[in-house]
């Protein structure tokens, strides 16, 4: 799980980090929590207390959800096809553009949106 971009988003909404920020964009975040990180409870994963806060049900994701959106960010969530540790509904939030490529292949979308050369230029391009 790409837990960067849920550090990020809690950065913006929750840790004062949106006056720093003009363009954010979260590769594969789970930004409403991953069905996924559900295995956090089990062992030898509940000693992962990260992977727990990417749970849906997570205290961190209630309090993201609870504080308002930053103002003055481009935020953006960038995912791929073939992703099962964030399939597009963990991806999407409130004001948050979308944006889907085609490199990614099920059940890999996940690590091919780290490793597909096609995939590293669109984080590039959107961040220009």
């Amino acid at each position: 799980i790409s837990l960067g971009g849920l550090i990020g988003h809690w950065y913006l909404h929750c840790g004062g980090g949106a006056p720093r920020v003009s363009t954010f964009v979260a590769v594969g975040g789970p930004l409403q929590g991953s069905d996924a990180a559900r295995l956090s409870v089990a062992p030898p994963l509940r000693f992962i207390p990260s992977l727990g806060q990417a749970r849906p049900d997570s205290a961190l994701q209630a309090e993201i959800r609870q504080a308002p959106p930053p103002d003055g960010v481009r935020l953006i969530s960038l995912g791929t096809r073939g992703d099962v540790m964030t399939p597009a509904a963990a991806r999407r939030a409130h004001g948050y553009e979308i944006v889907d490529t085609p490199h990614g292949l099920f059940p890999l979308g996940h690590w091919f949106l780290y490793l597909h050369p096609a995939n590293l230029q669109a984080v590039y391009e959107l961040i220009q």
